[in-house]
């Protein structure tokens, strides 16, 4: 029986003696080279499929094959596969095995002396790309691509390397290619966008290996439609081009069913095409029919779009429609509406058109319905508020360590036998804190809760735990000596608290209010003055407990008010004498009455 040894890379030995044991050979390619077994359909052939041309293809050699390779050895190469159509490829060219061996020793050596590899990813590069070696012209070898690179590219050594080590089959297409088409496909780009040599020279040192193996007979297509079916400038492409050459990957029809896409489904015509490119330069780099059309009609015929038109903004939503004649008789739908709100979503966060439907928008729009727990509406608020950003979050790595670290800190943890499927989505009025109080919050209750919060202030969703909302519990518990329930009720009444920047905004006034007071000549200028309220922290917590939107206003309406009460020597409290513990809350007319009344 005649074997056929194959490696990923496309190298093949066969004529094996017929008395090597079948068994026994594939152990050992099995233990070095995590070999596996398939049959093809041929005649008395065998076939040994490698994942990775391991070390034992080559060092193992003279136990395992003799013979050389022929012109009818059959390439099985994934790679060559999928090139080729899944047909196999006949090599042209018999190579003994002494050839193959000599190749990859000079190719090694040129990535060991010419592009400084270590060995060890020297070899693993050849061990997983075969073809540097095996695949390059016999007039020719690895030494000369990479010194052409290094000389006339103008690439240095530092970013060659990073190269064949962050994108080694890229890289494989570069080096397969011939001198000519490396230099025609930058002379296309330097005639196309008027690019300057230091310009060319930056998109050689950072995007060499995508940009030179794109379609050379399609890369002036692209930038023309660029220019004229999107009415961009040459300036204008060169910008981009420079900044990210991957918008370069695209074709020119799938470029024009964008287009049409975008006109179609969310009315964003090549104005506001122009824009979005300038924050998401790839946007139309992705599959037209596959990716970018069902994720609109995703967002447009899903909750996304239906919770975002319940929002009611200067009067219209999708329910005012319906009770509002004049909206009716000017011929508004509830698709014009859900429309424009996604327009204006997109249009801010055009990124969340490369979410994956799968990984990321559906998970996303399912956790803040079922783990949240949110009603259509509040999601719609949150969507309006915070969809961009939130869309484009990751459900695991962010959003459930968000909400289970809220959960943590504000005593709303949910056991895992406490069923909230059937949980009632009415707000829960929470009671203020005392030491009477006893917590009998059910899970259903600290499900909505957390809902409530969130709904109130989504921004909460888009903060760091580590950098920015554990510090401001830690402050609030260890500074200021807030009880877990006592957190959990402000955090309820007034959650936007926590999106406020801890250093510049809560300290100062937390500072402002422990400072002792100070009867100057200054005391009128607001600038000028450099007293507080002389308030001791247990004031400061009761105060903030009983009135937790006193921490929302400025510092400046803060000290506006206290200066008051300083130059009028009131004091603060429950008493009928005393400033009322809500007076930064009052309205002008109001607080004017106050201090008339204490005088």
């Amino acid at each position: 029986m005649r074997f056929l040894i194959a490696a990923c890379g496309g190298i093949f030995f066969h004529n094996l003696s017929p008395s090597d044991a079948f068994v026994h050979d594939a152990s050992k390619f099995s233990s070095l080279g995590k070999i596996s077994i398939s049959k093809v359909q041929r005649k008395d052939t065998v076939l040994f499929a490698s994942s990775a041309f391991g070390k034992a293809a080559i060092g193992k050699k003279k136990e395992v094959y003799n013979g050389s390779l022929t012109k009818n050895s059959i390439d099985v190469s994934p790679s060559t596969l999928r090139r080729k159509g899944n047909k196999p490829v006949v090599l042209r060219t018999a190579m003994s095995t002494e050839e193959v061996m000599r190749r990859r020793n000079k190719a090694l050596h040129a990535l060991e002396n010419v592009a400084k590899l270590p060995s060890p990813e020297a070899i693993e590069i050849l061990n997983r790309h075969p073809r540097l070696y095996t695949h390059l012209p016999s007039s020719g070898d690895l030494t000369s691509k990479l010194q052409y690179l290094l000389n006339d590219v103008n690439l240095k050594p530092s970013a060659l390397r990073k190269m064949l080590t962050s994108h080694p089959r890229l890289m494989e297409t570069v080096l397969l290619d011939n001198e000519d088409n490396l230099s025609n496909t930058m002379d296309i780009l330097q005639q196309e966008l008027d690019l300057t040599s230091s310009q060319v020279f930056n998109i050689q040192k950072h995007f060499l290996p995508a940009i030179l193996s794109y379609n050379r007979s399609e890369l002036r297509k692209r930038i023309q439609v660029y220019k004229h079916d999107l009415g961009l400038s040459t300036k204008e492409v060169k910008k981009m081009a420079t900044k990210d050459p991957r918008m370069l990957r695209t074709n020119a029809d799938n470029v024009k069913r964008l287009i049409e896409i975008f006109e179609q489904e969310l009315g964003i015509d090549k104005a506001d095409l122009r824009q979005l490119l300038q924050k998401e330069s790839l946007l139309l780099t992705y599959n037209a029919e596959d990716n970018i059309l069902p994720t609109i009609l995703f967002l447009k015929q899903g909750l996304v779009g239906t919770c975002l038109g319940l929002v009611e903004r200067k009067g219209v939503s999708t329910v005012t429609l319906k009770t509002n004649k004049e909206l009716a008789e000017n011929g508004m739908t509830s698709e014009d509406v859900i429309v424009s709100r996604l327009k204006t979503l997109i249009m801010g966060h055009p990124k969340i058109l490369s979410s994956s439907l799968e990984r990321n928008l559906k998970p996303t729009v399912d956790f803040f319905f079922d783990e949240i727990g949110l009603k259509e509406l509040e999601f719609g608020k949150v969507m309006y508020r915070r969809g961009g950003s939130l869309l484009e979050a990751n459900v695991d790595r962010t959003l459930v360590r968000k909400v289970n670290f809220l959960r943590s800190q504000l005593g709303l943890e949910l056991s895992i036998d406490e069923n909230t499927d059937k949980a009632e989505k009415e707000d829960v009025k929470i009671l203020l804190p005392s030491q009477d109080n006893v917590d009998n919050l059910t899970a259903s209750d600290k499900k909505r809760l957390l809902a409530q919060i969130i709904a109130t202030t989504p921004d909460i969703l888009t903060l760091s735990i580590e950098n920015n909302m554990e510090p401001k519990f830690e402050y609030f518990r260890e500074t200021l000596g807030f009880s877990q329930e006592q957190l959990r009720y402000i955090m309820v009444k007034r959650p936007q608290i926590l999106s406020l920047n801890l250093e510049r905004n809560i300290k100062p006034k937390i500072e402002f209010l422990r400072r002792d007071r100070s009867v100057t000549k200054h005391n009128e200028n607001i600038e000028l003055y450099i007293g507080g309220l002389g308030l001791t922290v247990e004031e400061i917590r009761s105060w903030v407990v009983r009135h937790p939107q006193t921490l929302t206003f400025s510092l400046k309406s803060i000290k506006c008010r206290s200066i008051d009460v300083v130059k009028n020597n009131l004091q603060i409290g429950d008493e009928p004498n005393m400033v009322p513990l809500n007076f930064i809350a009052r309205s002008e007319k109001s607080w004017a009455k106050v201090v008339e009344e204490l005088r």
